[in-house]
């Protein structure tokens, strides 16, 4: 049942006869911080169940298919990929590996690359250079 807070309102001055305002309030942000939780968790759940998510703790083979078809584009645009382009090197470039590499002239190539294999491709070689 839902009582608008207005005074002069029947249901409403009998509610605040059991219980202060400030009660309400605070029982109203925790039901919909609950409410806020559930959806969020529903939203995960059919996102993990329709493969658009993955966890990472959990890997499985249909993650490793999602890495391929995103990296190995058999159509690999440079306009229309230039998103996926930047947020690779973005997240390549957040890696420890990668911060901690002196190496100016491999870091460059990863900054230059033009698509995702160039990208992969100095990442390894950066890898590599760090395994020495």
């Amino acid at each position: 049942m839902h009582i608008e807070c207005k005074d002069g309102d029947h249901w409403y001055e009998d509610l605040i006869t059991h219980i202060s305002l400030d009660d309400i309030h605070e029982n109203t942000y925790k039901f919909m911080q609950q409410q806020s939780e559930e959806l969020q968790n529903t939203v995960i759940d059919i996102a993990k169940k329709n493969g658009w998510i993955y966890n990472l703790d959990d890997l499985s083979t249909e993650v490793y298919k999602a890495v391929v078809k995103s990296i190995f584009l058999d159509d690999f645009d440079p306009d229309e990929h230039k998103e996926q382009l930047f947020f690779l090197k973005m997240e390549l470039f957040e890696t420890e590996m990668i911060k901690s590499c002196k190496d100016r002239e491999l870091k460059k190539e990863l900054r230059l690359a033009t698509d995702l294999i160039s990208c992969i491709e100095a990442a390894c070689k950066i890898y590599r250079k760090n395994l020495e």
